[in-house]
């Protein structure tokens, strides 16, 4: 026995066959969404470049026989990804209007982290060298410039994960529609099967 649908869900699955059979548009709506996700991905590639390296500097550091403590200080520039959920709504609610709300993010914490990373790359072999004499002075340096890039890349991941979710709504919105008709069809089966 088939099982029917819900009289609730009748009218919505109706405008969904409507939908469907908009082949012009689905096809620029499907195009769009590929481009959308493409770049979003690279963008989610840039994002991680930096939070990579400054996550890979730990096993660097005990290569060149730094003590404990002093890495345990570098893991405080970790913490800002952790913490990114506190400064999440300023994000939200602060940006130039003529950029974009989340333009005006993604490309300035992207620019000025680009610039902490060169800046950071002239100076990165003194601040890790094994022979120095000061070695906690310069691994609190080491870990400000890395925390100032995770603090940076954090900001962007809050931006850019509010952005895909502009951009991908539809999508979201489709698939949760589907997964939803298929739970209440399952649902509605196993009510079938019970009686």
């Amino acid at each position: 026995m088939l099982a029917q649908v819900p009289e609730d869900q009748v009218e919505v699955l109706s405008l969904f066959e409507e939908n469907k059979n908009e082949k012009p548009f689905n096809q620029a709506k499907k195009s769009e969404d590929l481009n959308n996700i493409f770049f979003l991905t690279f963008l989610y590639v840039i994002l991680g470049i930096p939070i990579g390296l400054a996550f890979s500097i730990p096993l660097i550091l005990s290569t060149r026989k730094v003590s404990y403590s002093e890495q345990g200080t570098y893991s405080f520039a970790i913490w800002p990804f952790s913490l990114k959920l506190l400064w999440a709504p300023l994000i939200d609610a602060f940006f130039v209007r003529k950029i974009g709300r989340r333009k005006t993010w993604v490309v300035s914490c992207q620019f000025i982290s680009g610039l902490v990373m060169i800046i950071l790359a002239s100076r990165v072999n003194k601040l890790i060298d094994e022979n120095i004499e000061h070695k906690k002075k310069e691994i609190f340096l080491l870990a400000l410039f890395f925390g100032l890039i995770v603090f940076l890349s954090a900001t962007q991941d809050v931006a850019l994960d509010a952005w895909s979710l502009d951009l991908l709504m539809d999508l979201v919105i489709l698939k949760e529609f589907t997964f939803i008709q298929k739970l209440s069809s399952i649902n509605h089966n196993l009510k079938e099967f019970r009686d």
